[in-house]
């Protein structure tokens, strides 16, 4: 199918569903107006579950890790850093990389929990732009790149202007000619390069482009999840 023809089989899918994309986002701007603390810092611990699993997987994951205490102060939390961390990677084993991963969550929540410790949304107030807090973000919370950074904050409702360029979302870029093949991984300059290139795409096809990055990602997958 060429790209013109595609582009017409994408506008007619938005005019589809945006209704439903428009009710979806409103729910993520909920957790950042309206949510806990908490509530935020899970959204956090979902998105660095997600890298190389699939999202139900992910979210599974963390639902189990919560109702067995083992995170944001469970009656686990008591436990030594490694017996806690063994049983955290053990409810992991849905999830690639569970060791890693298992670290990764504990540590961001020492980060934003600890004692005198501020909470994420706290952090992420010190900063005007998406952009300047996707940047701390990534150099601050261990396993957390770009594309998590992303998912991150637009599951907390702070999406405007940012792309989660995750498999289904490259995909269609190729598809698109926007990137040639699929890549192999995305330094900083290349998720910068194609974000910027769907943000041309997203406008030529007027959509915008945290509405694009889903809508290619129903395409893909059939539903709207996290």
């Amino acid at each position: 199918m060429d790209v013109h023809k595609q582009e017409l089989e994408i506008g007619e899918l938005y005019a589809r569903i945006r209704e439903a994309l428009e009710k979806r986002f409103a729910s993520f701007k909920m957790v950042w107006e309206h949510g806990s603390d908490e509530e935020v810092l899970c959204e956090l611990l979902f998105c660095l579950l997600t890298p190389a699993a699939r999202a139900h997987a992910a979210w599974q994951a963390l639902s189990s890790l919560r109702e067995k205490g083992l995170i944001l102060g469970g009656k686990q939390g008591c436990l030594d850093w490694e017996d806690r961390s063994q049983l955290v990677a053990r409810e992991l084993h849905i999830v690639r990389f569970k060791n890693n991963k298992a670290r990764n969550i504990l540590e961001a929540e020492q980060r934003f929990t600890g004692p005198g410790n501020q909470s994420i949304r706290t952090e992420l107030l010190r900063f005007r732009s998406h952009f300047e807090k996707r940047e701390w973000l990534v150099h601050t919370v261990r396993g957390m790149g770009y594309k998590e950074a992303s998912h991150f904050l637009r599951n907390i409702g702070l999406f405007e202007d940012i792309a989660i360029l995750d498999r289904h979302v490259l995909r269609n870029l190729t598809r698109f000619e926007v990137v040639e093949r699929m890549p192999e991984g995305l330094s900083r300059s290349r998720y910068l390069l194609l974000e910027e290139k769907m943000r041309v795409l997203a406008e030529r096809m007027r959509v915008p482009l945290h509405h694009l990055d889903m809508v290619f990602w129903y395409r893909e997958t059939g539903e709207m999840f996290k």
